[in-house]
């Protein structure tokens, strides 16, 4: 029998179990949406936050179910403790990439259990049922990235430090 794996932060909470996460679209757990923005705005908007709306749109778009964009959430019980986005997207430099990992995030005392693999597999399979060819991620978590099959786009130098643009081929 495999042994789950416990940490416990500071405050004596313990992480779970990655098994006993499951990972579901945002739009049918609305009560998350504000945390997911929290999480966005203290991780990556320090400098130059969007509103609360402009991200909440950024994140759900339309609210169509099936289209870009999409966030999935991973959720204890009813608790979040991860997401990713799908989003389209068009940049100067890479025109003819248009799908994208557009957010990767698990709650701290979360990580190194498994549970941004799944975040990954998960978006790698919605990107599948959408019949979207690739993805594509600007990011610094380049060995989680490998480790799930992704590419760089462009040669890098391993002692690299900063992000680069990965891809991966879905079928």
């Amino acid at each position: 029998m495999k042994k789950r794996r416990k940490r416990t932060d500071t405050f004596g909470c313990s992480s779970l179990a990655v098994d006993l996460i499951k990972i579901e679209n945002v739009f049918d757990h609305h009560h998350v949406i504000p945390t997911v923005i929290d999480w966005i705005q203290q991780e990556w908007q320090k400098d130059k936050p969007l509103n609360k709306t402009e991200i909440e749109h950024r994140l759900c778009g339309d609210r169509l179910p099936n289209r870009l964009p999409i966030a999935l959430i991973a959720l204890h019980g009813l608790v979040p403790v991860g997401y990713v986005s799908l989003i389209q997207y068009e940049t100067s430099e890479y025109k003819n990439k248009l799908f994208w990992v557009d957010g990767l995030y698990v709650v701290p005392i979360n990580r190194g259990i498994g549970l941004g693999s799944r975040l990954l597999q998960a978006a790698t399979e919605r990107a599948a049922y959408l019949r979207l060819p690739y993805l594509c991620a600007y990011t610094d978590k380049i060995d989680l990235y490998t480790r799930a099959g992704w590419r760089p786009l462009t040669p890098f130098d391993l002692s690299h430090a900063g992000p680069i643009v990965l891809e991966k081929p879905i079928k």
